[in-house]
Parts: structure tokens; sequence; C-alpha cells
């Protein structure tokens, strides 16, 4: 466990600020799960709304991080204060190195025999692509939660939280529950365990590089491998 000197210095917002973007937005992922789209997927066993179910996840992903996004410039900071050090030309070579890999990706599952999926139950082969045109929507979505996860619920959540005073232990530990919450009553009833664990990971490696570009890696390319087994 890193040392209380290895933890970023912070950045402090309002609390009604944070409150939004950790408690706010989680509540609004557990009442997606309530939506038509979510139930057509879960309860229906539908994969029709695969691309409504998903499109919903992405938009709530986009939209937490651009408030923080926002939040952070109006308290005068910038985004390498929650970890983002990179400057716009280097993300946006990431951005381009992602779609290479995720391409690659793609063909080779395209050239693979078609009944991988057959070894998931069948809640996971719902939820995860089957066509061409979904796996091309995965690997959006991968960047998204490559990103955005990282970017909301490491970075800006602990960086938020110590900056206004919260012990460091304490900060990983409410940005493990706020990111076991983002996935939802399905995910948070049956896996809270290993989302909690996985966010835990991810917040080390945050805390241990002091940048958040590693775990973005790391959480967009084993997001990616997925679709090699799907």
């Amino acid at each position: 466990m890193p040392t209380p000197e290895h933890f970023p210095a912070g950045i402090s917002l309002p609390w009604w600020q944070v409150g939004v973007v950790l408690i706010g937005f989680p509540v609004l992922y557990l009442g997606n799960y309530f939506m038509p789209w979510t139930k057509g997927l879960f309860k229906e066993r539908d994969h029709r709304h695969f691309f409504p179910f998903w499109g919903s996840i992405a938009f709530l992903h986009w939209a937490s991080a651009g408030l923080v996004v926002l939040f952070v410039r109006r308290a005068g900071g910038q985004l390498s204060d929650v970890g983002l050090k990179m400057p716009a030309s280097q993300f946006a070579l990431m951005l381009g190195a992602f779609a290479v890999i995720g391409a690659v990706v793609v063909l080779l599952r395209q050239s693979a025999s078609a009944n991988r999926a057959s070894k998931f139950p069948e809640i996971m082969r719902l939820m995860l692509p089957a066509t061409l045109g979904e796996r091309v929507f995965w690997l959006f979505l991968c960047v998204t939660a490559g990103v955005c996860e990282e970017l909301v619920y490491r970075g800006f959540g602990i960086c938020a939280l110590h900056g206004n005073g919260v012990p460091s232990w304490l900060a990983v530990i409410l940005v493990g529950i706020a990111f076991v919450m983002i996935h939802g009553l399905w995910g948070a009833r049956r896996m809270f365990w290993q989302y909690f664990v996985i966010g835990a990971l991810y917040s080390g490696v945050f805390l241990w590089a002091h940048s958040l570009t590693p775990g973005i890696w790391i959480h967009t390319l084993w997001d990616m491998a997925i679709v090699l087994g799907c």
C-alpha cells in the first residue's frame, strides 16, 4: 500500500460538487437499471437492447467526465491536478493507438469460430457483443470506460476527497464503492467484491504512477480483450 507521501496533494472543491460526481452519478447509474432498455436486456433476455443499454452507459460516462472537467476548470485547476498529465497531442495519439489495436482485435475475432460465447452464462452472452457492428461499438465502449472511469473514479475521486481532508485510505474505499455502484444493481448485488477489488487495483496503479495514463491503458486493453472471447 502506498505511504501517505505517495498520495496526490489533491484539489479542493466544494463538497456539493464532489457529491454530485461520486454520489449523484452512481445513483443515476442505479436508476438506469429500471429503464426499458435495461429491463429488456436483463429481464426479457432480448439482445436487441444491446445498443440502447450500452449507449445509455456511454452517455453517463461522458457526462460525468465532462462534469469533472468543468468543476476542475472552474476551480482554477488543470486536468493534471487529477492525474491526466498528458498533453492533447499525446492524448490524441493514445486514442489513435487504441483504434489500431481495436481494429486488430476485431479482425482476429471475425476470423475465429462463431461459437466462442457459448461458454459464458446466458446473461453475459446477452451483454456482450455478438456481431461486427456490436464489436466495433464495444471498442468505443472500452475507450469510454478506460478514459472516463479512470478520470472520474480514480483521478478526480481520490484527488478531490484527499484535497478536502479525507484520509487517503478512506478516499480509496469511497471511490471504490462509487465504482461498484456504476455497474448497476446486477453488478452491485452479484459482483460487489470483484468490482471493488478491481477498482482498488486501478487506484493502486494511479497512486503508484501519479498519473492516470497507465490505468487508462490497462483498463482499455483489458476490456478490449473481452472481444476475443465472445
